[in-house]
């Protein structure tokens, strides 16, 4: 049954007025299908394997994320640590030129005057010739008494 709303022409009031027609409708009856069971059973290990892959993707996303963050760890380490050594590197630097700089404009005062050298103060060593190769013998056996850990 099915209720309609009509309005009925009085002009002070404007009330509904319901009208309820007996109109036939059809009902579906469901009943169950034999084959229903087995798709119950599929529908199942379906869930049971999206869980399954569900799972294994939230791990694997994990095991992702923590060596990203563990790399970028290293690296900021690592940066840190190389800038350091420019850092030194720079220092170092700037310390020598200094020296260097200290002993130029304080040659004057040294006690000792350095000489520029030259080839006839120079000492040159010749080199040993070289030694005859002495022939091994082609005697391979172990004797009793040489000592093997010496």
């Amino acid at each position: 049954m099915t209720a309609k709303n009509i309005f009925v022409g009085n002009g002070s009031s404007n009330k509904p007025e319901f009208n309820f027609e007996a109109t036939r409708s059809t009902v579906t009856v469901l009943r169950p299908n034999t084959t229903s069971n087995s798709d119950l059973k599929w529908l199942a290990s379906c869930q049971k394997l999206s869980i399954a892959v569900t799972a294994i993707s939230f791990i694997c996303v994990g095991a992702v994320y923590s060596w990203d963050v563990y790399v970028q760890k290293r690296f900021d380490q690592q940066y840190n640590k190389l800038q350091t050594l420019k850092q030194s590197e720079r220092q170092l630097i700037v310390a020598n030129e200094s020296l260097d700089h200290d002993l130029i404009t304080n040659l004057d005062r040294l006690p000792v005057k350095l000489v520029q050298e030259k080839p006839q103060q120079s000492i040159f060593i010749t080199p040993v010739p070289a030694s005859p190769v002495k022939e091994v013998s082609k005697d391979t056996s172990p004797k009793l008494f040489d000592p093997l850990g010496y």
